[in-house]
Parts: C-alpha cells; sequence; structure tokens
C-alpha cells in the first residue's frame, strides 16, 4: 500500500550506556576545583536523562524503526466518561502511547501493542504526535493535590488528562513541556517529518527493486499505476479519442499535476500549454474516469481567469470542446459542474477569476453546487468538535439541536447531493462531466473521488479506494501539508479530507454489502494521513 517512512530491515536489538567526556579548560582550576565543578555539571545531565528502552518490545513489521525513547510510570489517565486508569506512558518516535498494565502478569504488556496508530480497547491509547492538537497543562493547585495534569486533545475529538502523581519517575517533571515543544514544532512546520523522510531515503534498503543507484525511493506506493489505472478503466480501448500525454513530465505545465495527463487525441501538447495560462495554477481540463459502456469520462480542472472584463480564451474553448465530443455521440451536452455558489464565483472575479459561460462554450450546461470553502468548512468543524467533546448538559433535542447548528451535516449534503447529479447525468443522460471549484484541489477532489465510488465498484474494494485517493487526492495535488496545518498559514489549515471521509461513511453505512471495506477502516485511513507513518501525506503535490 502506501510507503512507510523509517522503514529498516529488522536488525538484532542492543543495550548500553552513553558516556559523556568532560573537559573543562579554564586556566588557573586546582584539582579539587575542578573536579567539583565536572561532578555538578554530569549531575545536570544525569537530572535530564531519559529512559531507552529496546525497540523490540512493541511488536511491528518486519523492518520497522519505532522505537521508546522515554518511559513514564505512575501516570494516570482520565478519560471522560470511563474511569481513570493508572499505568505508563510512553514516547516513541512518533507517538504517544499509554498502558494500563497494573497487573504484574501485564509487566511486558507494552509488548501487545502493534504498529496500528489508534487504540484498540478503551485506555490503550496511542495517539500520532501529529493528531495532537493541544496540549496544555492544568491548574493543579485548585485540585489541592500535588501533581502535574497535563490535558491532551486530538484531532479525532479524543480529550484525555494524564496525572502525574508523586509516584512518577521524578525525571518527568517537565514531561509535559517537552511533550508540548513537540507538537509546537509539528504544527509550525519544523521538518522533523522531512527528517524522518531523510533518513529512510539515507539508509539504503538492501533491495535493489525499492532504491535506484543513488539509494533514493524510487517511489511511493506499489499499488497505483496511473497508465495501469487507465488501461482497466478501458481507456485504452477507446484510443481513437484519448491519449497520454507527456507534457507534464517535469512538471513545467502544472506544479500540482501528475506527470502523465489524460486528454482527448486531437489536442497538442501546444495547446495545453496556452490553456494553462487561462485557468488557476495551470490546472488544465484532463479527463480522471472513463464509463466503460457509454463512453462519458470525469473531468476535473480549475476556474477560468474571467476576470472583471470578461477575458476569454479561444485554446480554453477548443480544449472543452474537443473533451466534450471525444465520444461515441458528439452531439452530447457536455455538464460544467462548479462546486462553487454562483454568489462566490462572481466574487472571484475580483481577482481575475470567475466562471465559465455558455454564451462561448456552446453545448455546455453548467450548473453550481453551493458547497462552502475551506473556511466555512474548519468554522464547521471547529464547532462539532466543541459540540462532541465537551460535557454535556441538558436533553438529548437540545444537544442535536447544536449539532445542527455547526451545518456540519448540512455540508455532508451538499457534497452528496453534488456527487449524485453527476452519477445521474454520466449514467442516465450519459453526458461528460467536468467539475471544478476554485483551484481543483478541495471541492473539486471531493466530488470526483466520491462520484467514482458512486459509480466503479472497483473503488469499494480495500485495494480500490487506496488506488482512489493516490490518483484524486495525491497524484492531483491535495494540499495535506497545509489543510493539516503543516505550514506557517494557519488560514490554509481545514479537514477538506475528513470531510469527504464522512461522505463516503455516509454512504457505507447506507449500502454497507456494497463495499469491501468498513467505516472503521475509513476512520484508520484518517488517522494514518496523519500518522507520520507514511510519506504520502506530507506533502502538497507529487512533485513536493
Amino acid at each position: 500500500g502506501w510507503f512507510p517512512l523509517m522503514r529498516k530491515n529488522r536488525s538484532q536489538a542492543v543495550s548500553g550506556e552513553i558516556r559523556i567526556s568532560i573537559t573543562l579548560s579554564k586556566p588557573g582550576l586546582v584539582d579539587s576545583q575542578r573536579r567539583k565543578m565536572e561532578d555538578a555539571v554530569r549531575i545536570k545531565f544525569r537530572d535530564h536523562s531519559i529512559s531507552f528502552l529496546d525497540g523490540e518490545q512493541i511488536r511491528m513489521l518486519p523492518g520497522d524503526a519505532e522505537k521508546v525513547e522515554m518511559q513514564v510510570k505512575g501516570v494516570i489517565m482520565a478519560v471522560h466518561g470511563l474511569r481513570s486508569r493508572q499505568g505508563t506512558l510512553y514516547l516513541t518516535n512518533y507517538r504517544l502511547l499509554f498502558w494500563p498494565g497494573e497487573k504484574e502478569e501485564d509487566k511486558d504488556s507494552v509488548s501487545k501493542f502493534q504498529y496500528h496508530p489508534r487504540a484498540k480497547r478503551g485506555f490503550d491509547t496511542a495517539i500520532p504526535y501529529r493528531l495532537i492538537e493541544r496540549v496544555a497543562e492544568v491548574n493543579a493547585a485548585a485540585l489541592r493535590v500535588k501533581t502535574r495534569m497535563m490535558e491532551i486533545r486530538g484531532r479525532d475529538f479524543r480529550k484525555f488528562n494524564l496525572i502525574l502523581t508523586n509516584e512518577c519517575d521524578p525525571k518527568a517533571i517537565n514531561f509535559h513541556i517537552i511533550l508540548k515543544r513537540l507538537v509546537i514544532h509539528l504544527h509550525n512546520n519544523i521538518p522533523y517529518a522531512r527528517s524522518m523522510a531523510a533518513a529512510a531515503r539515507c539508509n539504503k534498503a538492501k533491495n535493489d527493486s525499492d532504491t535506484g543507484d543513488d539509494g533514493k525511493l524510487q517511489s511511493f506506493s506499489r499499488i497505483y499505476n496511473m497508465e495501469d489505472e487507465y488501461r482497466r478503466q478501458g481507456f485504452r480501448k477507446n484510443s481513437k479519442f484519448w491519449r497520454i500525454s507527456r507534457a507534464n513530465e517535469k512538471y513545467s505545465l502544472c506544479s500540482s499535476y501528475p506527470k502523465l495527463l489524460l486528454v482527448p487525441k486531437q489536442a497538442t501538447d501546444e495547446l495545453l500549454e496556452s490553456v494553462g495560462g487561462y485557468r488557476s495554477k495551470g490546472r488544465i481540463p484532463v479527463a480522471t474516469w472513463y464509463h466503460p459502456r457509454n463512453n462519458c469520462v470525469i473531468a476535473r480542472c480549475a476556474q477560468p481567469m474571467v476576470g472583471l472584463m470578461g477575458k476569454q480564451s479561444k485554446a480554453d474553448q477548443l480544449l472543452i470542446e474537443m473533451l466534450r465530443a471525444s465520444s461515441d455521440a458528439p452531439d452530447r451536452e457536455l455538464l460544467i459542474y462548479d462546486c462553487r455558489s454562483a454568489v462566490a464565483a462572481k466574487a472571484n472575479e475580483i481577482l481575475g477569476k470567475g466562471s465559465e459561460s455558455t454564451r462561448y462554450y456552446t453545448k455546455c450546461r453548467i450548473m453550481q453546487g453551493n458547497i462552502p470553502n475551506i473556511h466555512v468548512v474548519r468554522k464547521s468543524f471547529l464547532q462539532l468538535n466543541e459540540v462532541c467533546t465537551r460535557a454535556t448538559h441538558g436533553s438529548d433535542e437540545s444537544w442535536l439541536q447544536k449539532l445542527a447548528q455547526t451545518l456540519w451535516l448540512q455540508n455532508l449534503t451538499l457534497i452528496i447531493s453534488a456527487c449524485t447529479t453527476c452519477a445521474y447525468y454520466i449514467e442516465q443522460k450519459k453526458q461528460s462531466v467536468l467539475v471544478h471549484c476554485s483551484d481543483g484541489w478541495d471541492r473539486t477532489a471531493q466530488v470526483c473521488a466520491l462520484t467514482q465510488v458512486l459509480m466503479d465498484s472497483y473503488y469499494r474494494t480495500i485495494e480500490g479506494i487506496i488506488v482512489l485517493i493516490e490518483k484524486e487526492w495525491l497524484s492531483f495535488g491535495f494540499k495535506f501539508k497545509d489543510r493539516y496545518g503543516m505550514c506557517e498559514k494557519l488560514q490554509e489549515k481545514s479537514p477538506i479530507f475528513i470531510q469527504w471521509l464522512d461522505c463516503l461513511h455516509q454512504v457505507v453505512i447506507q449500502f454497507e454489502h456494497c463495499f469491501e471495506y468498513n467505516t472503521r477502516f475509513l476512520f484508520d485511513i484518517w488517522i494514518w494521513s496523519h500518522s507520520m507513518w507514511f510519506g504520502n501525506f506530507l506533502g502538497n503535490s507529487n512533485k513536493e
């Protein structure tokens, strides 16, 4: 599946100690003064040391390199709605683990942890650092106890308190500071994740099929191959209308598009370059899915650069016409599905962008989806998080009213409705569909991906959903780095991917027998995308 970072060949674990040699070069010191200063420095190092455990104590896949870097015993975990438990806290090189091993027979219970990034049971908590939203120290003085308490809130709505009692190791007194700094580093784009990727690259694998002559990894995925996927869909059988262009092989046409593009056969690479200057971010109309029976396609792009002056492009109009006519019935209309509202599309004209007009694009129908942008989704998600994590007071009816006020479910309805509309036009009206929003990587990915799940049973298998995410989200440049808050621009952060997974979740629970995977698998995908265990989700595009 996805390529895991830090994956190494298994080697025998060793144990030992690190010796630090300290030499003071200040002149005029007698031996007694020198020894006293050296002892003071050694004591300081001893107070700030951390316990290293054998990495083999955690059950790993062959070649995994997760290691425990810090252990704190005697920690109490308090979870809302569950009884507090005392256990051991572990800091590995990429996640936080808590194991409530109290009995004598559970002294080696940490070995029961699998690499699986989320908890198996109520208190068997495993949370990747990147999934931690906030770490805060709670004022324990108000509780009239001599303890330190941390509140940890995850992006997956998990919220729990860690209480460091007097039984804890004295070296853990600044544990909350260490964890908080680590989370802040990740959120501020300090290249911790990139250093993990670099370590994986530098550790040259023995398998020559995985690495090239320079030791660099050749690919992130062994499942998805664009040409094989388009061959499966049937594009090769209809090669008289379509071809694979290599105009973007060096990412010169569009930095956020894949190297290979599926375009109408009559469209030359020169025409594609001309259209790239008219579409936002150079994201030109290209096909991503082919209907094997009626030869219709799902295509995607970004908004045109129309502006207040109504700028038009003959090259863009020609490419859209080629896309519309690339079927056995060239007289069919083309549905241009703009995921935005008409007001939002009109407002973009002030920025030199906008939407198409049937005045210039003949035999085309334009439809607005009214799907909100990333800022509205972010606000809705924060409200949903607040409703789901805070203590409930009042009746179920009042809670449901607060849930409705978040508009999260209404936004899911808009996306699913857009997908069913696109599927209806392709299947029933036998018309190709061109989907875009503003820049073509948020709402466009949501609508295109879910529509394909509705129409293609392959994407309802475990292998198929991985291929779909690789194709529609990773290859076509969904900004995982920005949307997950791994950049300095916090206004770019938005839960677009989890919103799409929630839409898919709504479909799965209604037609569960039509899917090879279940809703738990969808939740795991979201956790994995945050876990830093896989390199696919670290950047904004395949180029990165």
